[in-house]
């Protein structure tokens, strides 16, 4: 292409691609998705951080140690901002393929497009994963579950790992190349095995979403106790949506016959990034739900609201209403963990607790038997305490209690 250019030629003037008929090229304020980009980046890279923020907050406050799940996650977190920040910077790309000055597809812009690439494959591997492992703690009691979680930990490296060596090859200079045209065009010649790697990612993420299903539903749960626990997974919805919305637009790529792959492929930048952020956040959704219930629901603050507006709903006074919602937390003080890490088994010890010598300290752990969550707690001074929940039992909370006498209350 380039060297069918007059010498001497302006490449701000020519652009990269022929416009439809009766379409005149625009190099000044053209349709452009570069606000989209930006708008939708930023919202969800928040989102994601806070998910991070909020899921880390309560897994080391309960442990004290992050999980590999963590890890994993804070990680992915790590390379899909690094590629959204590539992205950024060449948006005003984000134009119609004849928008576009042929003067900026230059070494620098080929450069970066390959530098995202390659960072796109472990970002969203590295979320996929983060949920899997996830799912190991929440339901390792289960044997077909650990097997099936391995599977597609085995079925995510299968699907991203050998990505970055295959756009190394093809949209990096061979030996004696530059970083020119020849190398953006034969960019575009890995597209069928990308689309094939994106249909593998549907597969794994419906895998996902309907893993931990049949556990649930065997669970001894009241309806709505199941309802709230299938919302908390089925999130994993979202990541499905996002991800065949990614395979939709590298079709339209492959197929494309109007000259305005640029279009395409900012549609594209768009959804592989929700992808990856929305699989981040969903991932983070149990340790949300644990963070809310344990430094929101219990603050000052949101009990005063809470009890306000159900005291307007009962038509009771508030002072009554906090009298009753409030005796828990004026008798003593809790300190505890709930979501996936005491949900399957998983011990852990709370951690220390306030007050003079005679303070008594819980462990425990929650253990999935039989349909049943049984809930093991035990003193550090030798005292045991055993519960075993039926129809109202399944994924619960469980607390030590500081008090300042040496005979401590169970409550979960």
């Amino acid at each position: 292409m380039a060297s069918a250019l007059p010498p001497g030629a302006d490449l701000n003037l020519i652009p990269a691609g022929y416009p439809p008929p009766g379409v005149t090229p625009n190099f000044i304020n053209p349709p452009s998705l570069a606000p989209a980009t930006i708008g939708v980046f930023s919202t969800l890279i928040t989102l994601a951080i806070l998910a991070i923020v909020a899921r880390i907050t309560f897994n080391f406050g309960s442990t004290r140690r992050l999980g590999s799940d963590d890890i994993c996650a804070i990680f992915a977190l790590v390379f899909s901002i690094a590629q959204s920040s590539i992205v950024l910077s060449i948006s005003r790309t984000e134009r119609h393929q004849w928008d576009i000055p042929l003067a900026w597809y230059d070494a620098t812009y080929f450069k970066k497009v390959y530098a995202q690439n390659f960072l796109a494959w472990p970002a969203i591997f590295l979320a996929k994963v983060a949920i899997l492992l996830l799912y190991r703690r929440i339901f390792r009691v289960k044997a077909y579950m650990r097997i099936s979680i391995w599977i597609g930990i085995v079925w995510a490296l299968l699907t991203y790992l050998p990505n970055p060596f295959v756009i190394s090859y093809y949209c990096a200079p061979h030996i004696g190349e530059q970083w020119d045209l020849t190398v953006g065009i034969r960019c575009g010649d890995p597209l069928k095995w990308e689309i094939a790697s994106a249909a593998m990612s549907i597969m794994l993420d419906i895998f996902i979403l309907i893993l931990p299903i049949p556990v649930i539903m065997g669970l001894h749960l009241t309806r709505r106790t199941r309802v709230g626990v299938l919302f908390v997974f089925l999130t994993a919805t979202f990541a499905v949506v996002c991800a065949v919305l990614t395979l939709v637009y590298r079709v339209q790529i492959f197929l494309d016959h109007t000259g305005d792959a640029a279009w395409k492929t900012a549609q594209l930048y768009i959804c592989n990034g929700a992808e990856n952020y929305t699989a981040i956040i969903v991932g983070c959704v149990p340790g949300i739900s644990s963070f809310f219930k344990i430094y929101v629901a219990e603050s000052k603050l949101y009990t005063s609201i809470a009890d306000s507006l159900l005291s307007r709903k009962n038509g009771r006074s508030t002072n009554s209403s906090k009298k009753s919602a409030g005796s828990l937390s004026t008798s003593f003080r809790t300190k505890g963990r709930y979501g996936p890490a005491t949900f399957g088994g998983l011990p852990y010890q709370n951690d220390p607790g306030f007050g003079d010598s005679s303070t008594s300290h819980l462990q425990g752990y929650h253990e999935l038997k039989g349909g049943k969550v049984i809930t093991n707690v035990s003193r550090m001074d030798g005292h045991h305490h055993h519960n075993s929940f039926g129809e109202e039992g399944g994924i619960t909370r469980s607390v030590g209690i500081e008090q300042s006498s040496s005979h401590s209350t169970i409550a979960s």
